[in-house]
């Protein structure tokens, strides 16, 4: 499924904050339009933790991490030494520090696993050849650019996903069915598939809410429980289950249809779900074709109906 990388950029910056100095200044920049991509966030996770650890040390107690996001259309091929890409649509993630910078031999062998400017016990040499390893998986490049005593940049390319492509190869071949302004609270722990799915369904119709956490989405659902037509929640979330959330939720309003999304429900689960009087159990990975469908299950708006 496409990801968006800017919640992933933003969960994983938000992780590292309290692990960088107090004197490092981390600034960020997102720019709009910057495509969805077909990765794993876990992934993305990755690459900024070794990106900004490494920057990090490379500016000891004090300087300015900068991290950008913006869309690229390359009209010819790019290529320099390490990489090259074909012309086409491309999400740049940018980390750019301002630390002691390396020279041309050290840059020449930056991404090799096992190199290591680091003294020992700072670091395997492991992370950057991790990166690389990941963004080459992807179909995507690195570019490095530093020079002693001016910092680093590291500029990284991933191929565009094409959202609506991607949710058009997922339906069936019957148009899919268009809501009609219904009021979704859609609650999932993973922020990029939250916001990649809120875009689409709200694209199909719906409004949609989303929250992150199960805690704010109850809140917000006591606060004004007549403003939804339907909730779309995880199973698995920190702290409360979808099952709890949906218990608590239907206390307030016992008629409004809720749809369960998991990757794995044991037997008790799932027969607490059919208590509860949960409509529909959509298996992860489920794709926002899927939830689209169910939502037309919901609202009778089966187009063969």
């Amino acid at each position: 499924m496409p990801l968006l990388l800017q919640p992933v950029v933003e969960e994983a910056l938000q992780l590292l904050r309290s692990t960088l100095p107090a004197m490092i200044d981390l600034q960020t920049s997102w720019a709009l339009d910057v495509p969805a991509i077909s990765a794993d966030g876990s992934q993305i996770h990755q690459i900024i933790m070794n990106l900004a650890t490494n920057a990090s040390h490379a500016m000891g107690d004090r300087g300015t991490l900068s991290v950008r996001l913006e869309p690229v259309a390359l009209e010819v091929p790019l290529a320099d030494a390490s990489t090259k890409l074909p012309p086409g649509r491309y999400a740049k993630l940018s980390v750019e520090d301002t630390g002691c910078g390396m020279n041309g031999s050290t840059l020449a062998r930056i991404l090799e696993p096992f190199f290591t400017t680091k003294a020992p016990g700072r670091g395997t040499g492991l992370g950057l050849a991790v990166v690389h390893g990941i963004v080459k998986d992807h179909g995507g490049a690195i570019v490095v650019t530093s020079r002693p005593g001016a910092g680093t940049k590291f500029e990284i390319y991933f191929p565009a996903a094409d959202i609506r492509a991607a949710a058009e190869t997922a339906l069936p071949l019957t148009e899919p069915p268009l809501g009609r302004g219904e009021r979704i609270l859609y609650v999932d722990d993973e922020a990029s598939l939250l916001a990649l799915s809120k875009h689409i369904l709200e694209g199909c119709g719906y409004r949609v809410t989303c929250f992150t956490d199960p805690i704010d989405g109850l809140r917000a659902f006591q606060a004004t429980p007549d403003e939804f037509d339907a909730v779309l929640t995880d199973f698995a979330m920190p702290h409360v289950s979808g099952l709890e959330l949906t218990e608590s939720i239907l206390r307030i309003r016992s008629a409004i249809p809720v749809i369960l999304m998991s990757g794995h429900l044991r037997p008790e689960d799932e027969q607490t779900a059919q208590r509860l009087g949960v409509r529909e159990i959509l298996r992860k990975p489920s794709s926002v074709s899927e939830m689209v469908y169910a939502l037309g299950r919901l609202f009778n708006r089966h187009k063969d109906a």
